[in-house]
C-alpha cells in the first residue's frame, strides 16, 4: 500500500514533532541528531492497513471499524537515550527505536455493561426475607393510630411476601389487617410467651418452641382435633424459631386445663421483637368484610326487576352461594346452543346479545355463497341477569354473550352451588327471570340482518363519495396545509 493512503497514528506523529532540536519558531534549523531520530521512526507514523483509504480520516474509520484505539506505551525514561525526548525506545544494535503499541477497546456500550451487570434487578423479584424483616420493623415501631395510609399501605405490601400469611388470608383481609398489627417487645429474656390467642413473626431475636406443632394453620378446623395432636416438647426436641417465621394462631384456642401450654414458645434472649396480629382483631375484620359483600350482594339482587319483591329469607340463601367475576372486554361469556356455564348478576358494565345466522353473500366477483354471521341484537347491562333458564331448564343459551366495554362485573351462580339450594328456591329464580331474553323469531334476526348490512353499504358508499370529491380536488387530510 502507498504510504499516502495508510493511516496515520496522530499520537506518535505529535510525539515525533516534539523531539528537541527540531526547527521551530525560535530555531530554523533542525540539529542532525534530531533530524536522523525522525528519518529513522518516520514509517512508523503510518499504520498498516489491508484496506484502503477512501474518505478521510483513515485513522478514524480504522479505529471504529476495529472497534479499538491505538495507545503508545511510553518507555521507562531510564531507557532513553539522554539527548532525546522521543518517547521511542532503542532498539539493540542502534538500529533505530521500537514503538509499542496496545490496543484497547473504547466502545462504551461495553464499559457500561460492565459497570451495570451486578445491579441489574429484575422489575418483579420479590424483596428477601431480611429486608421484608426490616421494612417491617422500622414501619411498625409508629403505633398503629399514628401510622398514616401510605404506610399501612406499606405494611400491606410487605406482609403480602410472607408466605405462611398471604396462601390463607385474602387480599382484602389482608389489606385490613395491616392496619391493626403492631410491634410487641420483650425487654427481658427467659420467660414463656403463651401464642394461643394471637399469630407472631419473629423480627428480632428468637424463640424455642415448647408444643409440636408451634403454629395452627387455617385448615385446622377442628379445634378439639388440633388440641390431641400438640404434645409437649422435651428440651432436647425444642426447636428454634428464627427470625421471618411464624408461630401462634389467628384462630383462638383454648386451653383445655390451667397447666397446659398449648402453642407455647421460651425466649431466651433478651429485647425480642415481634409483628403482633391479634386473633380477636382478625375475626371482627373478617366478620365486617363478610358484612359488607352480603349487603353488596343483596342490593345487587334487590336492584334486578325480577328479584325486587323477594323476601330476605330466599334472597340471604342465593347471596351466600354466588361468588364475584370480573370478565375482561370481547370475552365470551356464553356461547348459543351450549349451556350457560353460570347464572350471572351484572353489576357493572355491559353485554351484547349475538344470533348466529347463515346468510347469503355475493362476493366482487358476482359468485354468491354462504357465511355463518353473528348479528347483535340487543344489549344488557347492570341491574339485569341471564342464564337462569339454562340451568334451571337445562335448556341451550339462545344466544351469545360477548363482554363489550373494558371489564364486567358479576356475581355468579355456579351449578354446583345452585344443586345446593331447596326446590322451592330453584323455582322462586325460574319465575324471577326474564324468559324474553335472547329469545327472537329468526324473521326478526333476518330483518335485523338487512337492516344492518344496509347500513353498512350506505356507509361504505357515502366515504366512497367523500373520497372521490377529496381526492379530486388534490386535498389530502393529515398532509401539508391539511395537516393539524
Amino acid at each position: 500500500m502507498d504510504e499516502s493512503t495508510k493511516p496515520i497514528n496522530y499520537d506518535f506523529l505529535r510525539k515525533l514533532v516534539g523531539i528537541e532540536g527540531l526547527s521551530n519558531v525560535l530555531q530554523k534549523r533542525s540539529t542532525a541528531d534530531a533530524h536522523a531520530e525522525v528519518m529513522r521512526n518516520y514509517h512508523r507514523v503510518f499504520v498498516d492497513s489491508a484496506a484502503p483509504s477512501r474518505l478521510p480520516p483513515v485513522h478514524t474509520e480504522k479505529r471504529f471499524s476495529d472497534r479499538a484505539s491505538l495507545r503508545i506505551t511510553q518507555p521507562p525514561a531510564a531507557e532513553l537515550p539522554a539527548d532525546r525526548s522521543c518517547c521511542a525506545q532503542q532498539q539493540p544494535g542502534g538500529g533505530g527505536s521500537l514503538l509499542a503499541i496496545e490496543y484497547k477497546p473504547h466502545d462504551i456500550r461495553e464499559f457500561t455493561r460492565r459497570a451495570h451487570a451486578n445491579s441489574k434487578v429484575a422489575a418483579d423479584a420479590k424483596p428477601t426475607k431480611h429486608a421484608v424483616v426490616q421494612a417491617l420493623r422500622r414501619l411498625l415501631k409508629q403505633p398503629m393510630y399514628e401510622r398514616t395510609a401510605e404506610e399501612n399501605d406499606k405494611i400491606y405490601q410487605l406482609m403480602r411476601n410472607i408466605e405462611p400469611l398471604s396462601s390463607q388470608v385474602s387480599d382484602s383481609l389482608l389489606k385490613e389487617l395491616a392496619t391493626v398489627v403492631k410491634l410487641e417487645r420483650w425487654p427481658e429474656g427467659d420467660v414463656t410467651l403463651l401464642a394461643h390467642g394471637s399469630l407472631f413473626l419473629v423480627l428480632h431475636g428468637c424463640a424455642m418452641a415448647l408444643t409440636e406443632p408451634s403454629m395452627r394453620g387455617m385448615d385446622d378446623a377442628d379445634e378439639a382435633a388440633f388440641i390431641d395432636r400438640c404434645r409437649t416438647l422435651e428440651k432436647d426436641e425444642q426447636q428454634v424459631i428464627k427470625v421471618g417465621e411464624m408461630f401462634g394462631t389467628l384462630k383462638y384456642t383454648e386451653q383445655p386445663r390451667s397447666g397446659d401450654k398449648i402453642l407455647s414458645v421460651y425466649l431466651p434472649d433478651d429485647g425480642s421483637e415481634f409483628l403482633k396480629i391479634s386473633s380477636y382483631d382478625y375475626q371482627r375484620l373478617k366478620q365486617q368484610l363478610e358484612n359488607k359483600d352480603e349487603t353488596e350482594k343483596v342490593g345487587l339482587l334487590l336492584e334486578n326487576p325480577g328479584y325486587t319483591l323477594w323476601s330476605r329469607q330466599p334472597l340471604l340463601k342465593v347471596v351466600r352461594l354466588v361468588d364475584w367475576l370480573t370478565v375482561p372486554a370481547n370475552s365470551v361469556i356464553a356461547s348459543e346452543g351450549f349451556k350457560a356455564p353460570f347464572i350471572g348478576y351484572i353489576q357493572s358494565g355491559t353485554c351484547l346479545l349475538l344470533r348466529k345466522l347463515v346468510a347469503n353473500k355475493t362476493l366482487k366477483n358476482g359468485q354468491e355463497v354462504q357465511r355463518t354471521t353473528h348479528i347483535v341484537m340487543s344489549r344488557i347491562g347492570p341491574k339485569q341477569s341471564f342464564g337462569e333458564a339454562s340451568l334451571l331448564d337445562q335448556e341451550d343459551m339462545p344466544c351469545t354473550l360477548i363482554a363489550e366495554t373494558d371489564t364486567v362485573r358479576m356475581a355468579v351462580l355456579r351449578p354446583d352451588k345452585l344443586a345446593e339450594l331447596d326446590s322451592d328456591t330453584r323455582l322462586l329464580i325460574g319465575q324471577s327471570a326474564d324468559a324474553s331474553l335472547g329469545k327472537m323469531p329468526q324473521e326478526e334476526v333476518e330483518r335485523e340482518y338487512v337492516v344492518q348490512e344496509s347500513a353498512k353499504e350506505w356507509n361504505e358508499t357515502k366515504q366512497a363519495v367523500v373520497d372521490e370529491v377529496i381526492n379530486a380536488r388534490g386535498i389530502r387530510p393529515g398532509v401539508g396545509k391539511w395537516a393539524k
